[in-house]
This record gives structure tokens, sequence and C-alpha cells, in this order.
């Protein structure tokens, strides 16, 4: 059954709540945490809400982190265009889901007043409406934990905001230590992401993730009317403790580590032209870094040009990591096979002369960049190891040619 169906299924039989038969006495109001799981969407984990009435018997979980799977879902991510929604949810059978799927499942109960809890209970049951679940996602600024954390602002009147203080790290090194558990893959989502995700943020904007959200809440503390102060987390269980290796510790972006792989690619470049093949090996050499370099570059242009993901624009890396590579593989390819006084093989060479000049102009501005006002991206491991790579292809492109 679908997930559209379901909520529709679900959202026929309302709970007491949302038909004003609840006291806000009888309910409780939970915050559900879920660990990482195994896919490139669990990576960051998630949360839930939880409304159960204890008069009645009678609980659901609210999860806003709802989306319909279909052939346009990828493209649609990539553009910034994904609609998610909320559904309603049985409350204990979810929980067993994630734990069969090998995912922490924790518990925060919150000391909410009465008045609070039924107002929070008629929220979640009017943003369950068909006409009002659904919202567009945005991984940084509104998902599933975030719709959560608003509504609790809400039904406190602020609380949580006012609470906020400086945040521990930046979203670029939250991103790198969640998506750790795939090397390849999180020095990518790096590169895509420009000096927006550079900057200080507080802790409001940390719970954008599911584990900060839940240390927030840990903080937080309510005033009554009368002046007495109780903390919002009343209680905590952990229901699931997956079986889980620990997290690998971020990829490391030391810029000795980074400088010395860098230098170490131009020296293997520089190198291995120095034999009597060096045309037909740079030819090689030119278009295997045209080809690793170039797709990168290809996949930055889109992200900065053809979406509406903000954390992508005006990207610094792609002075250095550009479409214009991918000219590179077939050109050296035709060095490498053609006779050196082909046609081909010469329309080949400036074309190679061309590009590697523009590339490498185009590292050394970003390195200069550096020390200018604006050119503040946390890029500097990948300027490490890409300008070098680009320098030395430039500075042999003659003497391989000849």
């Amino acid at each position: 059954m679908g997930v559209w169906m379901l909520t529709a299924l679900l959202a026929m039989a309302a709970p007491p709540w949302a038909t004003g038969g609840s006291r806000g006495e009888d309910l409780q109001v939970h915050v559900v945490t879920f660990g990482p799981g195994d896919d490139i969407a669990e990576w960051f984990g998630h949360a839930a809400v939880v409304i159960e009435d204890t008069a009645r018997g009678e609980a659901r979980l609210y999860n806003y982190g709802e989306y319909a799977f279909d052939p346009t879902l990828a493209l649609r991510y990539l553009q910034g265009h994904l609609t998610f929604q909320v559904g309603e949810r049985p409350y204990r059978r979810t929980l067993q889901l994630y734990a069969q799927k090998n995912r922490d499942v924790r518990l925060q109960t919150l000391a909410l007043s009465s008045t609070q809890k039924l107002k929070l209970a008629t929220l979640l049951a009017d943003n369950v409406k068909p006409e009002n679940r659904q919202y567009l996602y945005d991984h940084y600024s509104d998902n599933c934990t975030t719709r959560i954390r608003d509504a609790l602002d809400v039904v406190t009147d602020g609380a949580l905001r006012r609470q906020a203080g400086p945040g521990l790290m930046t979203l670029r090194e939250h991103t790198a230590s969640l998506s750790a558990v795939s090397p390849v893959l999180s020095v990518l989502i790096d590169m895509l992401l420009n000096d927006q995700v550079d900057r200080p943020i507080s802790t409001w904007e940390e719970t954008f993730l599911p584990r900060e959200f839940e240390r927030f809440l840990d903080g937080v503390v309510l005033r009554d009317d009368d002046g007495r102060v109780r903390p919002l987390v009343a209680g905590r269980q952990i229901l699931h403790h997956a079986q889980r290796p620990p997290p690998p510790p971020p990829p490391s972006t030391s810029m000795l580590l980074a400088a010395g792989a860098g230098a170490g690619l131009a020296v293997v470049v520089l190198t291995t032209l120095g034999g009597r093949h060096r045309r037909r090996v740079y030819g090689v050499v030119v278009g295997l870094a045209g080809l690793m370099l170039g797709l990168p570059g290809l996949v930055l242009t889109l992200m900065a040009t053809v979406t509406d993901h903000h954390v992508t624009f005006w990207n610094e890396n792609l002075l250095m990591l550009h479409p214009l590579a991918l000219l590179l593989p077939p050109a050296g390819l035709v060095l490498a096979v053609a006779s050196s006084s082909s046609s081909w093989s010469r329309r080949a060479a400036r074309v190679v002369g061309v590009v590697v000049a523009v590339m490498a102009g185009g590292a050394v501005g970003a390195v200069v960049g550096k020390v200018l006002p604006g050119f503040d991206q946390e890029n500097g491991a990948a300027l490490a190891v890409v300008a070098p790579v680009w320098l030395s292809l430039w500075l042999c492109r003659r003497a391989a040619m000849t």
C-alpha cells in the first residue's frame, strides 16, 4: 500500500484529540529520535513526535519525513523540488519497524503543560490534513526535525528559540561527520557545498540534525506562570540500541595531508612525462585528469545553475573543477594514438593546450582569491590537491607534445 493511501486511511479514523475528545491532562508527548541507517537517506538519522491519550489508550506517531517514491524522485531531490509530507502512523508498529532495521530508537517525554499538550496535539492533527500536510523539503532548514522543533516552539510561545546559543560546529562539519561512512561520497558532497555552510551557526540551526535536536531539548527549561522552572524533558528511554560499529571519524581535511597528496600527484605527473614516449603518455595522463576532474565539475555546474539548492550556488571549486575539462579525454586519446604529424593530433594538441591553460589559470585564481574578500569557502584541502595537478600538466605541456 502506498504512503499516500495509508495516510488517507488513517486520517479517516481521526484520533480523539482531533475531534475534541481528549483532555490535556490525559495527553503525553514524546519526541522519538531514530539513529542513522544504512542508506544514504538514513545517514543523518530521523525524528518524529508522538501524541498519546492515556485515558483512551490511543497513540499516534507524526512523521514529517514522508515522500512519494516515483521515477522522478532523484531528479526532484537534485533540483531542490522534493515535496515531503507529514503522516500519521501507528505508534508501536512504527518503532518496531525502525528497530528491525537496526537503528537506535530513543524517546524523550516532554513536561509540557496540559494546555500546551492539547495545543500541540491539535496543531499536529491540523497539519496532517490533506490540504496542510505537504511542504517543500530543505535539508538544512526545513525537514522532518525542524518541523517538530518549530511546532514545539509555537506551543511554548518561543521558549525554544530564546534558549538557543552558539553552535559547536558549522553545517559543513556536521555534514562531514555524518557522511564519513562513505569517504568517497563524503568528499563529493563537501565539494558541492559553498560558503553558506561555513558560517558560524546557533544551536537552533544545528537542530536540523535529529541527534542535535535531541541534545538541544535536553537543555531547554520552561517557566510556569507562577515563576517555577522545570526541564522540558521529563524522562528518557532507550527503546532499541542498534548493533552497529562506531561511526568512522570525518574525512581528514588537514592541509598538511592535502598538500602532501597534491604534491605527490604533481611529482607523479612530472616524472611520468620524462620518458621517450612522453607525448603519448601525456595524452593518457591529461585524458585521465580531464575525466576525473571534469565529471565533478559538470555536477558542480548543474547544481549551481539549474537547481534551487542555495548551498551549491557560487561555488569556488568551479574555478578548478569545470566541465570544460571533459574536452581533455577525447583530445588526450588522439595524442596518445595518432601520429604527431597528423592534422588530428595537431588539433588535439591545441585543444589540450587551451584547456589546460584555462584550468591551471582558474586554479591559480582560486588560490590567490583566498587573500581577497568574499573568497571564504572552506575548500583549502580541495585546492591543495587539485591545483598542483593542473599546474604540473600546464608546466610540461610543451615538452610533452614536441
